[in-house]
This record gives C-alpha cells, sequence and structure tokens, in this order.
C-alpha cells in the first residue's frame, strides 16, 4: 500500500463554505481553490471567464480520465502480484467502468457541490474524474495517486470489482450439475432504502432446502452472496 502524502484536514480560517465542505469529504486540505470549482463546474452553466472562453470541467474529465486508468493500473500490478494479465484486465474494468465512478461521485456526495443546470446519470462520475484531475493539478502525481487509492480503499472499490471477476454462482451452479442437485434462486424480498436504492434479499434452495441467504443492491449482487454462502456451508472451495 502506498504511504499516505495527503495533507491531513486543518482547514484554514476564513475558506469559503465550498472549500470547508469539499475538504470534509475528501479528507484532505486543498490549495488551489480555484481548480476544484472548475472540476465540478458542469457544462451546463456555460459560465465564460472574462476573455469570453468557456469554463467547465470538461478537460478536467479527460485528464482524470487517463490519471485514474494509470493510477488503477499500477495499483492492481502492485496489489496482485500473482494474478495474470487477463485477471488484472478484469478487475481494472470493474474499477474504471461507468457506475463504478458514478458510485464514487454518489459516495462523495459530489452532486451538493457541483455546479450543474442539471445531474445527468454520468455526471458525478465525470466529476469525480475532474476531481482527481484537479488534486494532480494541486498537488502532482505521488499525491494524487495517493488520493485515488484512499478512495477507492474507502469505498472498498477494488473489494467490490475483484469479487466482482468471480462467480459464486456459476461455481455453484457446475456443483450441482456435477452432482445432479436441483439448485434454485428465490428472491426473497425488496426493499427500497432512504437513498432510494433497492435491496435485494436472494436465498439458494438446493432440492428444496435453503443453504445460503444473501443482500445486495442488484439481484445478481444478492444471488451471489447468496451462492457463496451456500459454497461454505457445502465445504466446496470458493473460485479465485
Amino acid at each position: 500500500m502506498f504511504k499516505s502524502l495527503m495533507p491531513r484536514l486543518k482547514s484554514k480560517p476564513g475558506k469559503s463554505d465550498f472549500a470547508s465542505e469539499l475538504e470534509r469529504r475528501i479528507r484532505f486540505v486543498i490549495k488551489d481553490e480555484s481548480l476544484y470549482r472548475r472540476a465540478l463546474t458542469h457544462s451546463s452553466t456555460n459560465k465564460k471567464d472574462r476573455r469570453g472562453d468557456k469554463v467547465n470541467n470538461e478537460r478536467m474529465e479527460f485528464l482524470g480520465d487517463a490519471l485514474i486508468n494509470a493510477i488503477t493500473s499500477e495499483l492492481l500490478y502492485r496489489e496482485f502480484p500473482d494474478k495474470k494479465e487477463g485477471n488484472l484486465t478484469l478487475i481494472k474494468t470493474g474499477i474504471v467502468k461507468r457506475v463504478t465512478l458514478n458510485n464514487i461521485g454518489k459516495s462523495l456526495q459530489l452532486d451538493t457541490l457541483i455546479d450543474s443546470r442539471c445531474i445527468g446519470i454520468h455526471t458525478l462520475g465525470n466529476a469525480f474524474e475532474a476531481l482527481v484531475a484537479a488534486v494532480f493539478l494541486d498537488f502532482g502525481y505521488d499525491r494524487c495517486r495517493d488520493f485515488v487509492e484512499e478512495t477507492f480503499r474507502r469505498f472498498s472499490v477494488i473489494d467490490n470489482a475483484v469479487e466482482g471477476t468471480i462467480s459464486f454462482k456459476s461455481a455453484l451452479m457446475e456443483w450441482g450439475q456435477k452432482e445432479s442437485r436441483n439448485i434454485e434462486f428465490d428472491l426473497m424480498s425488496q426493499e427500497r432504502m432512504e437513498d432510494n436504492r433497492i435491496r435485494f434479499c436472494s436465498r439458494v434452495l438446493i432440492d428444496g432446502e435453503e443453504y445460503g441467504a444473501g443482500i445486495g443492491f442488484s439481484k445478481r449482487e444478492a444471488e451471489q452472496a447468496a451462492a457463496k454462502q451456500s459454497l461454505i456451508k457445502l465445504n466446496l472451495a470458493l473460485p479465485e
């Protein structure tokens, strides 16, 4: 793991509400506030500077995307010395895909900081990319890398991506076919949470008997959790 290089949270007196709130979310003190304001300015605002040039985060999105890809590749190379290129590529894909970046932006509550006339489906993921670029421009590559890694670990991004490349359900179904056992996945409930996400609860039935249950914010995630629990109960090796 990289040693943390980020300046810890000791906000200076007189900082704007924007800067103070952003620092609370990202857990370190920024230097050049203007970089972060631009990073969180959406093109829908149609803002321009004194020269008439557009002021938005689109160029910073481009830079942030490249930085996230490079940092993720380096991180996975160091983190998993025994994994082959194909496995590393699958994990990386799970990390840098749009839905993951959108979820990070949502977890950081960037929607309450971004200057935008509308919040689209990818706005928060794009804002996170631009935010990464702002950290790079403010502090340099090492601290930007440190910020990205800490954010990934904070929201279990790496663990979720690794688990996303493993199919406990497939492993269980293959065992069932080999052993001539009837395996069913039963959706027991779905509940809308306060943040408007839907939480699913599924269970595994083997020849009509419940072997495992799991919850998740998608049917697939709930079934994966239930299948993993079933494999453990059956004393079967978990796929890697």
